[in-house]
């Protein structure tokens, strides 16, 4: 799923597959999510509605706006971009070479036939393939998928982000004007039985659960009364997970378990370093009653009151 850059968020394969189910549903309108792994060039006859999720529209990695996933970045360039993609785009050069080969011959053979023939290709020539060089970003490259991926926002009749800090980014960055629609979510009261703390979400650097981890072990050197830290959420980033003590992490969470957790907890400590959208574990705190611990950064100030 991971294309370079050069590839400009395009994939025959998928489009055709798109294009098969709109036509047979032939909907009185469209509302699209996200275009990430899917097809910038998707025939969308009916009127349609995207909504900005992240910064996808101009951050090729994955909309995170963190250089290499850690640090906060101040923008796209094409002095950083394609070093941060090419750690962030997994897969070799070759197997990117063959899924963009996949795309362009699937008119004549299906995709079904084509994966039916890798699953029978040897072990060792599979492994061969997946081991190879990653691939490397040539000049030009960024700002081809730049242009490509702000050109099919822009081909929208409507785009919509839940948070005023987005919108204003996008802008900034040549999107058309970004309608702000806000979640909508009807709080309920505080926890009359609260337990303990509670972090829910990836774990992974640009999450904060090591740093949420961290804060609570300062606090907790405070006040030895400070009831326990719940980290909630499945392993993305194996190091991330190596830097908070087994003893705080009870694993994945299915949603019904969420709103368990929410309504037993003094507050929900959210720990992100990058400058989230609308996160929605805040909305379903909120909906649960259960107050918030949050960093002042992205949208996150437009749902939380002080």
């Amino acid at each position: 799923p991971w294309r370079p850059l050069w590839a400009c968020e395009k994939d025959n394969s998928i489009a055709a597959a798109c294009n098969e189910r709109i036509t047979a549903i032939h909907p009185d309108i469209v509302h699209v999510q996200h275009l990430l792994f899917l097809d910038l060039t998707l025939r969308l006859d009916a009127p349609s509605i995207v909504t900005l999720h992240d910064a996808w529209s101009w951050c090729p990695r994955g909309g995170s706006l963190l250089e290499h996933g850690k640090t906060p970045c101040s923008g796209p360039s094409p002095e950083k971009c394609p070093n941060c993609y090419g750690h962030f785009a997994k897969g070799s050069a070759l197997e990117h070479r063959l899924g963009h080969l996949a795309s362009k011959i699937n008119p004549i053979v299906s995709t079904e036939r084509l994966h039916k023939a890798w699953r029978r290709a040897p072990p060792a020539l599979r492994k061969w393939i997946q081991k190879g060089p990653a691939p490397t970003q040539r000049e030009g490259d960024l700002e081809a998928r730049q242009s490509a991926v702000k050109k099919a926002f822009n081909d929208f009749d409507l785009r919509l982000s839940p948070s005023r800090f987005l919108s204003k980014e996008a802008e900034k960055q040549g999107v058309k004007p970004v309608e702000v629609f806000p979640h909508g979510v009807e709080p309920s009261q505080p926890p009359q039985d609260a337990q303990h703390f509670l972090f829910v979400g990836s774990i992974a650097w640009h999450k904060g659960p090591d740093l949420v981890a961290k804060a609570w072990q300062l606090a907790k050197e405070e006040d030895s009364s400070l009831p326990e830290l719940r980290i909630a959420g499945p392993v993305v980033d194996s190091d991330c997970a190596a830097a908070i003590p087994d003893s705080m992490k009870i694993g994945r969470i299915t949603p019904t378990e969420v709103r368990v957790e929410l309504s037993k907890a003094h507050a929900l400590v959210v720990g992100s370093i990058w400058p989230e959208n609308s996160p929605l574990v805040i909305l379903e705190a909120r909906a649960a009653g259960c107050p918030v611990i949050v960093p002042d950064i992205g949208g996150i100030p437009e749902i939380v009151k002080e």
